[in-house]
């Protein structure tokens, strides 16, 4: 059957994405015949035909594209080579297949060899030259002869001694990525093999090869858009695979002058899908709260100078919460943009930070260096290729300080992290400023806190060059033109509106705090309110009167819950729903929500609608999900909600909310669907059994009391042992299959009790590169509260 031709193949889109235009249809498919003198018509720069192997595809993708990658990690290197064909030789030699393990080992470290050939020559050649000395001397290997074995115990001495030399840059080693993708029908052995006979196929395309290697390590590891992902990986891998066949029967391979055919745009391309891979913040543009005109000029102004006229390292902002520094710092990165002088920004209140590690929160700032500056990719790149398992300083180095310095920018760039004291983890990156103060003429650094910072609190900080501003409130007249601006879009009732003696009392309210004029705003402007927004607004100024000056946004709040939820009942239901959108991971449909929480969807939707009054933030998509509170509210509001003064009905406790989220997390693992043989990995669970397998841990980990006593007294404690041994085993693979959906094969579980598989997958977890240690902690925590019964565990 033909192919609508109105519709574009997935190869088409391919083409489309890289820049490559679809091949004539009037050029024969057939090369050219050479003349008879045997030499073609061509440029001399071109390489000759004899260079080159033709390369021929087998029936399986995933070898060829292995192949070919380590063949042009090879074909530079004639010690490496070498070594291959030695142990290949080795290999043949041992009938009796005494040496299997040992050659396999032997394999993987050239594999990694290989690898880190590219990012450490030196190390690589010097373990290299040992490793090859040994191969040698055991080439004519016979068993029965004293002195091969003890050169063959030395042979497996040596790559068991020598592997911590590979593993050095990059703990996730080639070799496995190659065992991952071609699975068990070939032997790494194998591929070697294959890969060193192919030496000459169009060396030209080396730097694709490379990058589609690159793109399939990255996608190993990320949990971000994963099914898209992996389908652009391999597409990419496809087109290479085509493209080096075609290229390797050519008399003639395309050079860079060619319109039709660009090596370097190629390149791009795909490093630009691989940067795709790395965790990033998402859309933050409905959380911006809009920066009034002029309203900050001299903070702005001021800030700017000691960015670049001072040599301070960092400037840090520090402000009581609803100042306004989220809405300043935005402004800032906008302008810094715009100007081309933005390194990356990060705004720590758009998302749930708990599960965010220090290794992710760099990625997250890679990524923003290389969405701002594409030039900076090819050393993002690099960092991806041999930062897994390096201490965080080596995280900075490379996924940050190295992709801004190769910009060579004349101006030092900035880095913006907004809201840091609201990130968990924030001092494991805060110490890692200290060995960037000499580095300042190349990046800098904003940051915002509520709280001043202070050593006790941040190792190492005294040892950083920071220059402190505190951000006081704007002035009176900033507010009342605020309000005037605002108080005309109110849809009052009979002309009776706010006057001007109405705008001062306003102006003063708010001490200057524009999250509290932004508030009141809303609620006047509330379109479903059963008050008339004059009413609303004689409440606001009634309410404050007698309010200290600092408890005003508190008491705005608390007028604002008594007229949105004005009974007890009400308030209960409000605060059930909040207390589970505090601890609340990841966005859910409404209808799931419902059932985490506990509650109808009718209920839900009420509430989730009454409460859009004070809502300051607007999540793309939220229209039928219910998202982290901390993406809908201000953080001055979701403190309030936290506070237990004894006039606060729907006070919330966040031990509590996560305890009683992860109690219904809990009772859906005997839930789980059985794994059946047709399931394939990357295979994913939805709406609240997703969210269960994924989070229980988390939120029981933080819902309940690491003591002995105090844990088997929980309901927690005596679900876990009730779920039998199966279903918990079950739980474990879907759990490992959620965070790396990638796996070669979904994971089997033996360990036969509750304790083991968490330690098993805590064990697991800490081999990865570190994006998911929030998971590994959870596990653990459970685990030793299962396990140790030990208070002081």
């Amino acid at each position: 059957m033909s192919q609508d031709a109105s519709k574009p193949r997935k190869r088409d889109k391919f083409r489309a994405f890289l820049g490559i235009q679809p091949p004539s249809r009037s050029v024969s498919p057939n090369p050219p015949t050479p003349s008879p003198s045997g030499r073609e018509n061509r440029d001399s720069s071109h390489p000759p035909k004899a260079a080159r192997k033709i390369f021929r595809r087998s029936s399986s993708f995933e070898k060829d594209l292995v192949v070919l990658s380590t063949t042009y990690l090879l074909q530079d290197n004639a010690k490496l080579r070498e070594l291959i064909v030695l142990i290949v030789r080795v290999r043949d030699r041992d009938e009796d297949d005494k040496l299997v393990d040992i050659l396999h080992n032997c394999g993987c470290f050239s594999a990694d060899l290989a690898q880190l050939s590219t990012e450490d020559p030196e190390t690589a050649a010097s373990a290299i030259d040992e490793f090859l000395r040994t191969v040698r001397a055991v080439d004519s290997y016979d068993h029965d002869d004293e002195e091969s074995a003890l050169e063959t115990l030395k042979l497996q001495a040596t790559c068991s001694l020598s592997e911590p030399i590979s593993r050095s840059k990059t703990r996730r080693g080639f070799s496995r990525t190659i065992l991952a993708v071609v699975g068990s029908g070939f032997t790494i052995l194998d591929i070697l093999k294959d890969a060193s006979e192919a030496i000459g196929v169009v060396p030209l395309l080396k730097p694709i090869f490379a990058s589609v290697a690159s793109l399939l390590r990255t996608v190993q590891q990320t949990q971000v858009n994963f099914n898209e992902m992996k389908d652009l990986a391999l597409t990419a891998g496809d087109f290479a695979l085509r493209l080096v066949e075609t290229c390797s029967t050519l008399p003639v391979v395309p050079l860079e002058q060619s319109n039709n055919f660009s090596i370097k745009g190629i390149v791009v391309k795909l490093d630009q899908m691989a940067l795709e891979t790395l965790p990033k913040q998402g859309d933050i543009s409905g959380i911006r709260a809009e920066y009034m005109d002029d309203s900050r000029k001299m903070d702005v102004e001021e800030i700017c100078k000691r960015l670049f006229d001072a040599a301070e390292l960092v400037v840090w902002i520090e402000g009581s919460a609803g100042v306004g520094k989220s809405t300043l710092v935005d402004h800032l990165s906008q302008q810094l943009r715009s100007a081309g002088l933005l390194a990356a920004s990060l705004f720590l209140s758009a998302f749930p930070t708990d599960s965010i590690s220090p290794e992710t929160f760099i990625k997250m700032l890679s990524y923003e260096v290389g969405k701002n500056h594409p030039e900076a990719i090819p050393k993002i790149m690099e960092a991806m290729s041999k930062c897994n398992g390096l201490p965080l300083q080596d995280h900075v180095e490379h996924y940050v300080l190295q992709p801004v310095r190769s910009l060579v920018h004349p101006h030092p760039l900035i880095v913006i992290v907004d809201a840091v004291d609201e990130w968990k983890y924030h001092p494991s990156f805060i110490k890692t400023l200290a060995p960037l103060n000499s580095e300042a003429s190349t990046v800098k650094f904003i940051i915002t806190s509520r709280s001043k910072p202070c050593s006790p609190r941040l190792p190492d900080f005294d040892k950083i060059s920071v220059h402190t501003y505190p951000l006081l409130p704007v002035s009176t007249d900033i507010m009342k033109s605020y309000f005037d601006k605002y108080l005309a879009n109110v849809p009052w009732v009979d002309g009776r509106k706010a006057n001007a003696a109405d705008v001062d009392k306003l102006a003063d309210l708010s001490g200057g705090l524009p999250v509290w004029a932004s508030t009141a705003i809303s609620l006047l402007l509330e379109p479903f309110s059963k008050f008339p927004p004059h009413e609303i607004l004689f409440g606001i100024l009634t309410s404050q009167r007698d309010v200290d000056s600092s408890d005003r946004l508190a008491a705005l709040y608390r007028n604002a819950i008594f007229r949105l939820f004005p009974t007890s009942e009400a308030q209960m239901y409000l605060s059930q729903y909040l207390g589970a959108a505090l601890v609340l991971q990841e966005a859910l449909p409404l209808s799931e929500f419902s059932k985490l929480v506990g509650m109808l969807p009718h209920l839900v939707k009420s509430i989730r609608s009454a409460l859009s009054a004070i809502e300051t933030r607007s999540p793309h998509g939220s229209e039928d999900m219910v998202h982290p509170a901390s993406t809908r509210f201000h953080l001055s509001f979701l403190e309030y909600v936290q506070t237990i003064p004894a006039e606060n009905a729907f006070a919330i406790s966040v031990f509590d909310s996560h305890s009683a989220v992860g109690m219904t997390c809990l009772n859906q693992i005997v839930t789980l669907p059985p794994l059946s043989s047709n399931q394939t990995p990357g295979f994913l669970l939805r709406g609240i059994q997703g969210y269960a397998t994924k989070y229980w841990p988390f939120h029981v980990s933080h819902g309940t009391k690491r003591s002995h006593g105090e844990w088997v007294k929980t309901q927690h404690c005596s679900t876990l042992h009730a779920i039998p041994i199966g279903a918990q085993q079950r739980w474990a693979t879907l759990f490992l299959n959620t965070l790396f959906p990638d796996a070669e094969e979904m994971a089997a579980m033996e360990e036969q009790d509750t304790t083991s598989i968490l330690m098993k997958i805590g064990s697991n977890l800490r081999e990865d590169s570190g994006d998911h240690w929030a998971f590994e902690v959870a596990c653990l925590e459970v685990a030793v509260r299962l396990g140790s019964g030990r208070d002081d565990a």
